[in-house]
């Protein structure tokens, strides 16, 4: 049994766009003392890495799908 092992991360873009979100969040939080806000923070932080791990999940599935039956098919070992 072979292992691999996959490094995953956001999007440049995407990590850009929620580092920027949080840290709005964070600075309004420090401003206006409100705590409602630290409710929307650990929402956006929990929904950005709940749905980073699935898509993970995802992929991990069809590449070791694709991993399995290639190395079934054409003679190569993995």
């Amino acid at each position: 049994m072979d292992l691999v092992t996959l490094n995953v991360r956001m999007a440049w873009p995407v990590l850009i766009f929620w580092l920027g979100f949080m840290l709005s969040l964070l600075w309004f939080l420090i401003n206006n003392h409100d705590v409602r806000l630290i409710g929307m923070l650990v929402f956006a932080y929990l929904m950005a890495t709940v749905c980073f791990a699935i898509e993970v999940r995802i992929a991990m599935k069809r590449l070791l799908g694709l991993l399995r039956a290639g190395s079934a098919g054409s003679g190569l070992s993995i």
